[in-house]
């Protein structure tokens, strides 16, 4: 099973530790650079390599590609090694990822939902904000006050974790309660939002810059945590259901629940350690990381 994390500040050191070991990874970004470029108008591969300080990449507009093509990299290096899901699973940005490691989207109709959507988020998300706090969806939705048409529930982890997005200022007044009431919180270090109620701008450019997806054929299955349930059909993953999954609530607790009751235990986590892995931990899941997959294949490599 391959579980995808949302976005996480790039983690340069395990790019380079791919790009050092594997150069199917350098060849894979560079196609997902290409799409980029054409798209956006702008490259990642300064990014991908160093070259550029990775304080840039707090723009959605580049962390969201960059994060995509990583992720599909280490896709590309594991199936070079035999390893495959037989499920997947992505939170948030780790959607798409999901997706194209099920085969039910192609590298193009991937790159161009993280591209696309990394676009309407800055424009219109800018200066929006997102926090994790340590309780539940209830407890959480108690908190609000009079910041609720501020701010809105947007991925609930588990019981016991929430995340929330919207107003950067009244996001502060509500972690201000949360550590008054002993409620614990983990601050995402970006500066924008998303799956809150104020993204309806972004909704008509994002499915117009989205027509033509051409969505195929599983080769595993996939469960969605924007819908909380198994995508059946591949055409359902048109541009209204990425329009979905950037603006509604996260259902991750019901769709790891689906994944339970269809008795998967282990996972693969392709990225580092985030509240999804947490989350995976907590329920007992057996976890490996891809990064230390591919390292370990490498050094039996160079002791044989």
């Amino acid at each position: 099973m391959f579980a995808f994390p949302g976005l996480q500040p790039f983690d340069l050191n395990a790019a380079q530790v791919l790009r050092r070991t594997r150069s199917r990874a350098e060849r894979v970004v560079r196609a997902c650079d290409e799409i980029v470029r054409r798209e956006a108008g702008h490259s990642i591969m300064p990014l991908w390599r160093g070259e550029t300080s990775v304080g840039a990449v707090v723009d959605c507009r580049r962390c969201y590609p960059l994060a995509l093509a990583h992720q599909i990299a280490l896709v590309e290096c594991l199936s070079d090694e035999g390893i495959v899901p037989a499920a997947s699973v992505g939170l948030s940005a780790g959607e798409p990822a999901a997706a194209y490691a099920a085969g039910m989207l192609g590298l193009e109709d991937a790159m161009r939902i993280a591209i696309h959507t990394g676009w309407g988020l800055e424009k219109h998300q800018r200066w929006q904000r997102i926090a994790s706090l340590h309780a539940g969806a209830l407890a959480v939705d108690a908190l609000l006050g009079k910041d609720r048409v501020a701010v809105d529930v947007a991925m609930v982890i588990s019981d016991r974790l929430t995340v929330v997005s919207g107003d950067s200022v009244a996001i502060e007044r509500l972690l201000a309660r949360a550590t008054s009431a002993g409620v614990g919180q983990t601050q995402v270090p970006f500066t924008f939002g998303a799956h809150n109620r104020h993204m309806d701008a972004m909704r008509a450019p994002l499915i117009a810059a989205l027509s033509g997806m051409r969505p195929r054929a599983a080769a595993c299955r996939l469960v969605s945590a924007a819908t909380g349930s198994w995508i059946e059909d591949p055409c359902d993953l048109g541009p209204e259901f990425w329009w979905l999954h950037a603006s509604a609530r996260i259902a991750l607790a019901e769709a790891l629940d689906k994944l339970w009751d269809a008795g998967y235990r282990r996972f693969i986590e392709m990225g580092h350690r985030s509240l999804f892995s947490a989350e995976l931990a907590r329920r007992g899941a057996h976890l490996w990381s891809a990064t230390d997959l591919i390292a370990s294949q490498v050094a039996l490599e160079g002791a044989s």
